[in-house]
């Protein structure tokens, strides 16, 4: 489990990862690096950052346009023998020849990972540890802010079996998670560690990775 330092540099990472679209960015160290991967109509953004023996890995969230078409498609498909969002997973190809062989080589150098991420990026998350975890028996530690349900109960009971102390952080009122429905047969992941008490219902702003900041401040510092 992250403890609470790292997991604002989690938060502060989801930040960076939208590279000023979002928030203001602080790199958490200075070998802090923003990625960018295009493939065909998509483009997925990704921060580097090592501090000490951990190297963090942290997706961007839904940003463009095409992300958001892919985010509210409710149709799966198979990642290994598990059914997930196949708008995740098509974003997931679209960055997974880069990023799997730089988390094998610090995993060769010994470093400790944390994949992380905040909604989109959350999910991208996730599908990367288990890709790592089945191919390449690589044990990663995740980060989870604002994580919509990613597969079916099979695909969640698979991450919750191999990342029993897996937790997700979600704001009081964020809209995202209570999304895909259930009636399209997805499950959430891990345990459910809510910022606050909700309260007159759902709401879109609570999803910023902004507002998760201002909730980390709140309770942590």
């Amino acid at each position: 489990m992250l403890s609470i330092k790292e997991l604002g540099n989690v938060i502060q990472l989801t930040i960076n990862a939208h590279e000023g679209d979002v928030g203001t960015p602080e790199p958490i160290c200075p070998n802090e690096k923003v990625h960018r991967v295009k493939k065909d109509c998509m483009e997925i953004e990704y921060v580097t950052a090592e501090i000490g023996d951990t190297f963090y890995l942290c997706y961007e969230g839904t940003s463009s346009l095409m992300d958001w078409i892919k985010d509210f498609t409710l149709a799966k498909d198979k990642f290994h023998c598990y059914d997930v969002h196949k708008g995740f997973l098509e974003q997931y190809d679209t960055v997974k020849s880069e990023v799997k062989p730089l988390i094998r080589r610090k995993n060769l150098a010994g470093k400790r990972i944390i994949l992380c991420g905040h909604s989109l990026g959350a999910a991208l998350a996730t599908l990367t540890a288990l890709d790592v975890l089945e191919t390449n028996a690589i044990k990663c530690e995740l980060g989870l802010i604002a994580c919509p349900k990613i597969g079916t109960t099979l695909f969640a009971n698979t991450i919750n079996r191999h990342f029993p102390d897996l937790v997700r952080f979600v704001n009081k009122n964020d809209i995202i998670d209570v999304l895909p429905p259930n009636m399209f047969g997805f499950k959430h992941i891990g345990e459910r560690i809510v910022f606050g008490s909700r309260w007159l219902g759902l709401n879109p702003l609570d999803h910023s990775p902004v507002r998760y900041q201002k909730s980390y401040n709140k309770y942590f510092k």
